[in-house]
């Protein structure tokens, strides 16, 4: 597997759709707009199922909608179009005031799969059909390493308020290639580094940077409040020892990581720790309406524990069925070049403990608002 992705900063053209799905489209964008959830109803179908939502579910996720209730504009581009006799598959992408609707938003039912049913002579959702949520991330390698930081001082200056300094400092950083997704995603590559934070006796990740090679998933990030932007390119690369990743920005280097195989178990139950112990990456909203309101992105990759039940949200678990993860451990040499102040945490180059991640599965995101 070799990927080297030059970077997508175009938002993607809408398809042209037959007129009377054009005015459904339109007039179900002006409901969302006014948050007009009996509206919203009258265009859902009774038999409506998706992501494991029924009719009555997804009312009650209507109403429990951080994000809806700040809503004041609304756009609905639909990149795919499928009509066969009285159903039509579509999917897409919503711009708001807020930003671009994150995909995993069940509010809001576009991504890949979902139908439209003609019933008498109008549209209604249909939803995917789906007993269960399909995750829109299926196959992904990811080459990771943590390690301890060299400047506590920074560290705790890079947290914002609320977040607070835990009882071990670390930095975590990871390039992943997202080979396989659901639209309206196209594969990509991302890179992040992350600091551990604590919050109301909480530990979780927290975003420094994150860049990206898509523009769909770099704007919906960015409405959850994720510091991305997209890069020059991203590459991600087999080699004879390993694996190498790198991110050019800027026509530079920014980041590096390579990765020889060393396998022993204390390495393996060290990531064992690290993944299941902190398996929270926290968000802080940047813009109103969330400023200083902490999001926390449920996405363990093995367990079930993450610490404080209270903050998942209810529906399937992060990671539907049973995935096949294959990992392999060793040393992770990472190289940096960045003017950004978290570069400071650690020196040009560090060598620590790593792992390469291959994932085959369906990963879910989701995301919670903390009061």
């Amino acid at each position: 597997m070799t990927t080297d992705s030059r970077s997508n900063n175009q938002r993607p053209e809408g398809i042209s759709i037959p007129a009377d799905v054009e005015v459904f489209i339109q007039k179900i964008s002006d409901y969302y707009r006014h948050q007009d959830i009996n509206q919203i109803l009258n265009c859902v179908s009774n038999s409506f199922l998706h992501q494991g939502l029924n009719k009555k579910d997804f009312e009650t996720c209507l109403r429990q909608s951080y994000i809806l209730k700040y809503l004041t504009r609304l756009r609905i581009t639909i990149l795919t179009f499928k009509e066969e006799q009285n159903i039509a598959e579509i999917n897409g992408f919503a711009e708001s005031n807020l930003g671009v609707i994150p995909a995993s938003d069940p509010s809001f039912p576009l991504i890949e799969g979902t139908r439209l049913i003609m019933e008498g002579s109008e549209w209604k959702f249909l939803g995917n059909q789906r007993k269960s949520s399909l995750g829109l991330y299926n196959v992904f390698h990811q080459l990771s390493a943590y390690f301890v930081p060299s400047e506590s001082l920074l560290y705790s200056s890079l947290l914002p308020k609320p977040f607070g300094m835990p009882s071990e400092p670390t930095v975590f950083v990871k390039i992943t290639d997202f080979e396989r997704v659901r639209l309206p995603l196209p594969p990509y590559l991302v890179a992040h580094v992350q600091i551990l934070a604590e919050y109301k006796g909480l530990l979780g990740w927290y975003t420094l940077t994150m860049p990206e090679t898509e523009w769909i998933p770099v704007e919906m990030g960015k409405t959850l409040g994720y510091p991305k932007y997209v890069a020059d390119s991203i590459s991600f690369v087999r080699t004879n020892e390993g694996w190498s990743a790198e991110v050019v920005n800027k026509g530079e280097i920014d980041l590096s990581l390579s990765l020889q195989y060393e396998v022993d178990q204390s390495q393996a139950n060290w990531f064992e720790k690290m993944t299941c112990n902190y398996p929270l990456s926290i968000i802080r909203k940047l813009m109103p309406p969330f400023k200083e309101k902490p999001w926390f992105l449920i996405m363990p990759i093995k367990g079930n524990d993450t610490q404080n039940t209270e903050l998942i949200l209810k529906g399937d678990p992060p990671i539907s069925g049973i995935p096949k993860v294959k990992e392999n451990f060793g040393n992770v040499r990472i190289s940096l070049k960045t003017n950004q102040q978290w570069g400071g945490l650690f020196p040009r180059e560090v060598n620590t403990k790593g792992i390469f991640m291959n994932f085959v599965g369906e990963l879910i995101l989701r995301h919670t608002l903390c009061e």
